[in-house]
């Protein structure tokens, strides 16, 4: 008999207790429903917990720090570059394999569109700190017409802005509608992190709130053409997802403290399934990667997780704002923690190793990039351009 638990029923999973009956055979229980599935699922966990330790070790050199975001940004641009071109070229392959799902979206590299956005977000995010970098230390933040002209002749300038461009365009190729929303929202947690200190009136905070959400409209109406068409047709939401959202919620009902299992969620979710959610496809994620970890290791491991992650959020937006020389490293980590946080509460792309080890790599070097309190020039001082 499997031993009590003070926390409420027994230890092991239920799911034991009927499989000893139906077998007629005495089965070892376990707290997991999918045995030793737990032990198997930790490496993802231990890569990006390894990622986010090589990031702090990085970081904590600014000039390493900043190198890594570079090749971070390059990165991205080039393959931002080839899945543009591939997608033109033939829309129907990844790598020279097959594309089995989003023949008509690009996904360059990723079989998922979603994580696609997300990721060329995350790099257009990288680029734009870039270029707010260069103008900061060109020609400050309090821009006006001869500033602009002195921009508009610098090569790195327009550089910089040309590579974010190149990946708001892989962005918005690929139709994802949370993706794309939420690295618009985290390039302007970004421009925050730069404007924040001549952002004092009532005035100034409107009129970037205002220029944000029409350059967003812009953005999407002329690059953003089946995003927008995606939008009219499917809305903004996925009906099939809520339900999915209302079962995954029944699992964790049924096992709140200890939850089912760490990676056990594709084999639990069938029983649980709305009647509702289409038959079509294979529910191997909840789509919400918090309900998802609730479902899978309990409610309390899954708040402590939501501590730690806004504990994170705090010291990234402390760094930014006693930061008063180069912010690039914690502004794109900033930036990049709250796009993929509003994206994983619809998507999973903080569950896609590709994306999640780069992820808190980069998390780690915002963490640790050292603060300063030189070269820092808010007001316009006009330099020659480059």
């Amino acid at each position: 008999m499997a031993p009590p638990n003070f926390l409420g029923g027994v230890l092991n999973d239920p799911i034991w207790k009927e499989t000893s009956r139906l077998l007629g055979e005495d089965i070892p229980g376990s707290p997991s429903t999918v045995k030793m599935q737990p032990v198997l699922a930790l490496g993802p966990s231990l890569v990006v917990f390894l990622g986010s330790a090589c990031g702090l070790l990085l970081g904590g050199s600014g000039r390493r720090g900043k190198a890594v975001l570079r090749a971070f940004a390059w990165s991205g641009l080039a393959y931002a570059i080839y899945g543009i071109i591939a997608h033109i070229v033939d829309p129907t392959k990844i790598l020279t394999y097959t594309k089995e799902q989003y023949v008509g979206e690009l996904t360059a590299t990723f079989y998922n569109r979603n994580t696609a956005a997300i990721y060329f977000g995350c790099c257009g995010a990288a680029w734009l700190a870039l270029m707010l970098e260069h103008i900061k230390r060109r020609v400050g933040l309090d821009l006006d017409r001869v500033a602009l002209k002195v921009l508009l002749r610098s090569r790195q300038t327009l550089f910089n802005f040309a590579a974010l461009m190149v990946c708001v365009v892989a962005m918005f190729m690929t139709r994802s509608r949370a993706g794309s929303v939420a690295s618009l929202i985290g390039w302007g947690v970004v421009g925050a992190s730069y404007f924040h200190p001549v952002l004092r009136s009532r005035k100034g905070i409107l009129t970037v709130l205002v220029g944000s959400v029409v350059g967003a409209a812009i953005g999407v109406q002329f690059l953003g053409g089946g995003l927008a068409e995606r939008i009219g047709v499917e809305g903004v939401s996925d009906e099939g997802r809520w339900y999915a959202y209302q079962s995954t919620w029944h699992i964790i009902q049924s096992a709140p403290w200890l939850g089912k299992g760490l990676g056990s969620f594709p084999w639990v979710f069938p029983a649980y399934r709305s009647p509702n959610v289409s038959v079509w496809g294979v529910w191997d994620r909840a789509h919400n990667t918090l309900l998802e970890i609730a479902a899978e290791v309990g409610v309390p491991m899954a708040a402590v997780i939501v501590v730690a992650w806004i504990v994170i959020g705090a010291l990234l937006v402390g760094k930014v704002l006693r930061q008063k020389g180069d912010v690039t490293v914690s502004a794109v980590a900033l930036g990049m923690l709250v796009a993929a946080s509003l994206h994983t509460m619809v998507d999973f792309p903080l569950q896609i190793p590709a994306f999640a080890l780069v992820f808190f790599v980069l998390l780690g070097c915002g963490l640790a990039a050292p603060l300063t309190r030189r070269g820092a020039r808010l007001s316009t001082s006009k330099q020659t351009p480059n």
